[in-house]
Formats: structure tokens, C-alpha cells, sequence
């Protein structure tokens, strides 16, 4: 993920430098050369995963994150009028 945020930040960048041709000729090839695209995301679940030590000790808070705490209305009847 922090490739693909790299990626999105330096594009700017990138197409600062192009000419107005440079960019034409850019947006002609990929038209060209490109039918269709589309973006996956993907998540990772920790409570679904099986990850190396290393990873693990590397950002502990999420391959072993604490339970979440039970609403305060569980276990409550409802109130009827």
C-alpha cells in the first residue's frame, strides 16, 4: 500500500515536467495501448491471517490487536412503552 500512496504523491510530479506534447503523446499511447483498466483494494484481516514472526514484531498493534469492547446495551432488555 505505501507504494501505491508513493505512486499517487509523485505522479504530480511527474506530469509537472511533461511538455504539452509530452503529455498528448503519454495519453495517444496509453488510449492505444490500454482496452480497459480498473484498481483492486485489498485489506488484510489480521484475526485471518498467519503472518511471520518478524511481521508481527514489526507492527504488533495490528497482527494482535486487543478485543473490542461489548456495546453497553448487550445483554440489556429493551424498554417497551
Amino acid at each position: 500500500m505505501a507504494d501505491i500512496d508513493k505512486s499517487f504523491a509523485e505522479e504530480p510530479k511527474f506530469t509537472a515536467i511533461l511538455s504539452e506534447a509530452d503529455r498528448r503523446d503519454a495519453r495517444e499511447l496509453r488510449s492505444e495501448a490500454i482496452d480497459s483498466d480498473r484498481y483492486e483494494l485489498y485489506s488484510v484481516n489480521p484475526a485471518q491471517s498467519y503472518p511471520p514472526d518478524e511481521w508481527v514484531k514489526a507492527d504488533p498493534d495490528f497482527w494482535t490487536p486487543k478485543a473490542a469492547a461489548k456495546p453497553e446495551t448487550e445483554g440489556k432488555k429493551p424498554k417497551h412503552n
